[in-house]
């Protein structure tokens, strides 16, 4: 289905954008329907919890967002013997190799992303998964470990019997360390790390196909500035936000539908309301004529996700894995050699 605007806020460009992005989670709820995810840019990730990530958890909305290099580090977990991992809650019994995991890097193809995913993917086995949604009192979470669940446990530990019932899972050591919280269940209360939480693990295929759909969003804004419309600086001449919104309401209702109407004719379909009015003519295909030269773009990361994992080899994952450290590497020196970089001084005045 073609990418719509449901609404928008219209907010001075100094105030919180977090402010703004609640106001229309609000009105949408107020129309009946109901929000569970949202996938959002760090311009809203990054804003204080108290203003963003406090009030998504109140309303019972989920967020999809990406890490800074501050947030993707080993942190310790909520209790004992867990850990927290690019936002993620971990046993502690994970291998070291899978604790500190490059991340991807600019210009990557996309055979070695999916790799690179891959690898990440490794980490999922375990984590801690939700048992049930926030307390909507204290917003407090209940978490089952990896070792639960018997057949179904993603995480076989000795000291959790029921879980070596599960075949073809890794098997952890921890009945040479002691006690461990492979099967337990703990609950993490709103104020540890909330702001670097969410649903699936950061650099996952799961993460990958549920944050791609951001583009949807980008490819909005340009069809507002460039393809559909021409949103501007003075696009709008009337002073006032009452005023602006309501003209502006009218315009992106015009965006709308000229989006729907041309993913019919994309589709060599007749336009629906043109059809419930029996109305034969379409001037809007009839204007536009079919280019002779098709343009085959490559579908989107989430696209076919699971068929193309499923063809990673693991000698794609040791070399994209590889590739992402030496690049990592690289940055690193970069952004060292630019701190050490010192102004000159002040041309002396006397």
């Amino acid at each position: 289905m073609p990418n719509l605007a449901a609404g928008f806020y219209l907010a001075p460009a100094s105030k919180e954008p977090a402010q703004a992005g609640l106001k229309i989670f609000d009105a949408i709820r107020s129309c009946s329907v109901t929000v569970r995810e949202v996938v959002v840019d760090r311009g809203y990730s990054q804003a204080d919890v108290e203003h963003w990530a406090a009030p998504l958890l109140n309303r019972g909305i989920q967020q999809i967002i990406d890490l800074k290099g501050d947030q993707r580090t080993v942190r310790p977990g909520p209790t004992d013997r867990t850990l927290m991992i690019d936002g993620g809650i971990y046993t502690d019994a994970i291998p070291e190799k899978l604790r500190h995991l490059p991340p991807p890097h600019f210009g990557m193809k996309r055979k070695a992303r999916l790799a690179l995913a891959v690898a990440y993917a490794a980490r999922s086995n375990y984590e801690f998964r939700p048992l049930n949604a926030p307390d909507p009192v204290t917003g407090a979470q209940r978490f089952r470990g990896p070792a639960q669940k018997g057949e179904q446990a993603t995480l076989r530990c000795a000291n959790f019997p029921a879980s070596l019932r599960s075949r073809g899972k890794p098997e952890t050591r921890c009945a040479e360390t002691g006690p461990c919280h492979c099967g337990i269940t703990i609950t993490v209360s709103p104020e540890h790390r909330l702001k670097d939480r969410q649903p699936v693990a950061w650099q996952s295929p799961k993460w990958y196909a549920s944050y791609c759909r951001r583009t949807l969003v980008e490819s909005f804004h340009a069809d507002t500035k460039f393809h559909h419309s021409g949103f501007r600086r003075g696009f709008v001449r009337v002073l006032g936000r009452a005023k602006e919104g309501l003209l502006l309401a009218f315009a992106t209702l015009g965006i709308n539908i000229r989006k729907i109407r041309q993913w019919f004719w994309a589709r060599e379909m007749r336009d629906p309301w043109l059809a419930e009015i029996s109305d034969t003519s379409d001037p809007y295909r009839t204007s536009r004529a079919p280019s002779r030269r098709q343009k085959h773009a490559s579908p989107a990361l989430h696209r076919n996700l699971t068929n193309e994992v499923a063809q990673v080899t693991p000698e794609d994952v040791a070399e994209a894995l590889r590739s992402a450290e030496l690049a990592h590497k690289k940055d690193r020196k970069r952004r060292r050699r630019r701190g050490r970089r010192r102004r000159p001084p002040p041309p002396d005045v006397n």
